[in-house]
């Protein structure tokens, strides 16, 4: 048995997803001693979160799919913003540039060169819908 944060981190790599309760049950620890032990794996980046309470999931974050510095251009964000929406296994709407980052996450793909792979889509899109705004 490693540490806490490392046991969280194997449950989550087989589990590929779990709620704060489901993680408490497994520790056999409290749920505050279970959220003192995910927010600081949330600051290193080793996890994210998806959904709002009361309906909220972590994963393990591989490096794939987040967004470093100025990779995106606020036109490209405002575009997704505009555009995305994705339901979460949980049901959740993910809307805009966050559900875009987290469906790159779970797809592991890049963040940028899917961005710029949607833009071309969206764009071909709008050639063939009158409807759409511009």
């Amino acid at each position: 048995m490693g540490t806490t944060a490392e046991r969280i981190i194997e449950y989550l790599k087989s589990k590929k997803q779990a709620t704060p309760a489901g993680l408490s049950d497994y520790l056999g620890i409290n749920r505050q001693a279970t959220h003192r032990q995910i927010n600081k794996l949330l600051r290193d980046g080793i996890i994210y979160k998806i959904g709002k309470p009361p309906k909220v999931f972590y994963l393990i974050s591989n490096g794939k799919g987040k967004e470093s510095p100025n990779t995106v251009s606020d036109e490209l964000k405002k575009l997704i913003d505009e555009n995305f929406l994705t339901i979460t296994p949980s049901g959740e709407r993910e809307e805009g540039f966050g559900g875009f980052k987290y469906w790159c996450q779970k797809q592991n793909l890049t963040l940028e060169k899917t961005a710029l792979e949607y833009k071309k889509t969206i764009k071909k899109y709008f050639r063939y819908n009158k409807n759409t705004k511009r």
